[in-house]
């Protein structure tokens, strides 16, 4: 979150180390992996949760709730079949958890990756449903309404995650944004500003 990367792949591979089933860690690992481009490493965690959900799978049925949110977090990005089997695996995360957040953003964000408004914003809200006062549920609903031009939602939305969390950078940038399309740089600038100082990179 602060853009402090090394550091952060650092401590997860000492958590991996003292959990080597962690799945936790290997999540947000890959994470790191794709943003600094290193393919082949986030590859082969991809494929380890594959090995891992065909086995629990085999095993026991299904999967923990947790287990779902991560198989579809480590999945989600590699292909079009994948894509869809993380959406549902989301579902069923929640489902099974109705408390499990994170599941809820995962199947938000996924759904604003292929542009399905609609199920973005059902997420989000399902979300803030559980908790009305989560930060990250306002800012899916502040892109969801900035993608579909709604400017006055996508503002109210972006204010009410700052309004909880004032260093979260993604509402910062969304106001970004709107002050953009309305020709209002200083107001922008002092957005980006604030966003860059939560995570300089």
């Amino acid at each position: 979150a602060r853009g402090r990367a090394s550091e952060a792949e650092e401590s997860l591979k000492k958590a991996l180390a003292l959990d080597t089933d962690g799945r936790r860690a290997r999540v947000f690992l890959k994470g790191i992996y794709d943003l600094s481009g290193r393919g082949g490493d986030s590859e082969k965690i991809v494929d380890w949760f594959w090995e891992f959900n065909n086995a629990q799978i085999q095993r026991a049925g299904k999967l923990e709730a947790e287990d779902y949110r991560y198989v579809a977090e480590a999945v989600k990005g590699h292909d079009t079949e994948s894509k869809k089997v993380a959406f549902r695996h989301f579902m069923r995360a929640y489902r099974a958890d109705p408390d499990l957040h994170e599941a809820y953003l995962g199947a938000g964000d996924l759904a604003i990756e292929v542009h399905d408004w609609m199920r973005a914003e059902r997420s989000f809200r399902a979300l803030l449903d559980r908790n009305p006062r989560h930060p990250l549920g306002h800012l899916g609903l502040a892109l969801v309404n900035l993608a579909a031009s709604n400017m006055k939602e996508a503002e109210e939305a972006a204010r009410k995650a700052l309004g909880v969390n004032p260093r979260l950078a993604g509402a910062h940038l969304v106001l970004a944004q709107l002050h953009l399309v309305d020709d209002r740089m200083a107001e922008a600038r002092k957005e980006i500003d604030a966003a860059l100082e939560t995570n300089p990179v």
